[in-house]
């Protein structure tokens, strides 16, 4: 990854307060972008391994299934052929062939990841970040129901106030139709489900050992 486009699209930095958001690809980034670029954040136009070494950073994660899940959703619904997903397989997907094609795909896929909202998280922040994403200076925080009053509250201690609210998170309507579909037939057939379930387990393995905000102290 170019550390440039990094920069320009995923971290953000206050300008009063030195404190650095880095935006993880599938984790909400669009809509927290937004809240961010309206409260006067500013995109790091430079990659500067030095700012984000000696910054306060806000990272937000995510359950790895459900977002590798809605990405993969994303994908299928937009069928954009610059991304990796075989057309032969969205024609059958789109058909009257589509549990056949999602077993088909679930079976006998070499990997799982197709872009940067299907790759895992911790992929992202070493190739973004490098060494200092998971330093003294880190917060991260979990998206729950409730993650845009927990960022706010985290700010407030420094006298930000971005007027996040919980519902920056939602799960986007125009995949609701697919995430249903998918996910149920992975439900029904754990053994596929599985699969993706090793394939991030590098996601859980780094999220397990994190030490996430707690609002309460």
């Amino acid at each position: 990854m170019n550390n440039n486009n990094c920069a320009d699209n995923f971290v953000f930095i206050n300008p009063i307060e030195k404190i650095v958001f880095m935006l993880v690809p599938g984790n909400s980034h669009d809509n927290f972008k937004k809240y961010l670029l309206t409260n006067k954040w500013q995109p790091l136009s430079k990659f500067d391994s030095q700012i984000i070494s000696t910054s306060k950073k806000i990272i937000v994660l995510k359950d790895p299934y459900e977002r590798w899940l809605e990405g993969f959703c994303n994908l299928v619904n937009t069928r954009n052929k610059n991304f990796n997903l075989p057309d032969s397989f969205i024609k059958l997907y789109k058909s009257e062939y589509q549990t056949e094609s999602l077993e088909l795909f679930f079976k006998y896929a070499t990997t799982f990841e197709f872009d940067l909202y299907t790759q895992p998280q911790i992929k992202f922040l070493e190739t973004c970040v490098s060494k200092n994403y998971n330093d003294e200076n880190s917060t991260y925080f979990f998206i729950n129901e409730k993650i845009g009053f927990d960022i706010n509250k985290y700010l407030q201690k420094f006298k930000i106030f971005t007027l996040l609210n919980n519902s920056v998170c939602k799960l986007s309507q125009e995949i609701l139709e697919d995430y249903k579909i998918i996910k149920d037939f992975l439900d029904n057939y754990p053994e596929l489900r599985q699969r993706v379930i090793t394939f991030l387990s590098p996601d859980y393995k780094f999220i397990s050992s994190i030490n996430f905000y707690n609002v309460e102290k």
